[in-house]
């Protein structure tokens, strides 16, 4: 599954590493209030959000507004070409700024030896 940039009330678009994560973590309230504001592939997809109870169901379209996409990034910050390239920027830095990271072993096991690998949809 693509990686998903979503759009909310919060400036910072955030990066999920795939859509089950980003389900994990979206909240059935959230989705009914309106506070995502737009949700993509990497790559452009649409994706629908619709809550069931507290559980978010994300669904990805065939649609894609890969330029609506890049307008929404560039609200944020002018100099963003590429979704891909930012949404592997977000990933390493969230990764660099991961805690605990001691002792090494426990950091190992709960995030990895590197950021999350970003799958791009076509």
């Amino acid at each position: 599954m693509p990686a998903l940039i979503v759009f909310s009330d919060d400036p910072l678009p955030t990066v999920f590493p795939s859509l089950e994560y980003a389900m994990g973590y979206m909240e059935g309230i959230d989705v009914e209030n309106g506070e995502y504001t737009a949700i993509y592939t990497v790559g452009g997809r649409i994706v629908r959000a619709e809550a069931q109870g507290n559980a978010v169901e994300l669904t990805i379209t065939e649609e894609r507004d890969r330029d609506d996409l890049l307008a929404r990034l560039r609200a944020w910050r002018d100099d963003i070409d590429d979704p891909v390239e930012y949404a592997r920027t977000y990933l390493r830095r969230e990764w660099e700024g991961r805690w605990p990271k001691r002792p090494r072993w426990l950091d190992r096991r709960l995030h990895g030896t590197a950021p999350p690998p970003l799958e791009v949809d076509t």
